[in-house]
């Protein structure tokens, strides 16, 4: 009988305590692993999404026009908006047939219609962006590109608004109410401005020493009543100087040198 050969016993793998920091270093690489495959799966569709938008412009493009106008680029957004129309209604007519329950494709008329609300929004709103064919050097290299989507950073992107017009309009007759609420708070301020000057005027004439200025009884001052029992002056020398919060006394005698 055959002697069985001797060899190093194996090693059975080592178990790792579910709370050690093996454990938790593996729990963190399995999760960073799992979120760069998920941006990669995300990147890839956005990808595709972007460049089934592209060709289906692509294909829109009269090959004997070489200038298009904003015009005609809303024309084509308009027409890229409504491409779900005629799934929409091949919907509608599955279920509008009699005794049939439920709501067929209803997921799909749902993404369709979220689809059409946010590029409405966006085409009303702050602008849809498409390839800019308004520029003839960017429409060349856009014509030329074959729907690799390595390629797509070579295709120069524009933002076009249905309201472009309307926007700008609104923005010179908003600049000009602008304008004249500004001339309005102007004309207000030099106009209170000349009042205080004419108050100053007025109060401050007469060349006097009391003249042009604010006199408070000693009796509701009690740093007027400090002053004159001091110096022993007559409230008729004692002149007040009225701050933002207290009073500041000055007492002009002229039997003393002050």
């Amino acid at each position: 009988m055959p002697k069985a050969g001797k060899g190093k016993p194996t090693q059975k793998e080592k178990v790792c305590h579910p709370y050690s920091r093996k454990a938790a270093y593996l729990a963190s690489q399995e999760i960073r692993l799992g979120k760069k495959e998920r941006q990669k799966s995300e990147k890839a569709t956005r990808l595709n999404s972007i460049g089934d938008k592209l060709q289906w412009f692509q294909s829109q493009l009269d090959s004997e026009k070489t200038e298009f106008t904003k015009q005609d680029a809303c024309h084509i957004i308009e027409r890229y908006l409504q491409r779900f129309d005629g799934e929409l209604d091949q919907i509608e007519l599955v279920n509008g047939i009699k005794g049939r329950q439920g709501r067929l494709h209803g997921s799909r008329e749902t993404v369709i219609k979220q689809t059409v609300e946010r590029e409405t929004a966006l085409y009303h709103g702050n602008g849809f962006e498409i390839p800019d064919i308004i520029n003839s050097k960017h429409l060349k290299t856009f014509r030329e590109w074959s729907g690799d989507l390595k390629k797509l950073p070579n295709i120069k992107m524009r933002k076009f608004s249905s309201r472009g017009t309307d926007r700008t309009g609104g923005g010179e007759e908003e600049e000009g109410e602008t304008a004249g609420g500004e001339e309005e708070e102007t004309a207000g301020g030099e106009e209170t401005a000349a009042g205080e000057e004419e108050e100053e005027t007025a109060g401050g004439g007469g060349g006097g020493l009391n003249e042009g200025l604010q006199f408070r009884r000693p009796g509701r001052c009690p740093i007027m009543l400090c002053m004159l029992e001091l110096w022993g002056c007559q409230p008729s020398y004692l002149t007040g100087v009225r701050t933002t919060c207290f009073c500041v006394c000055v007492c002009v005698c002229p039997n003393t040198d002050i």
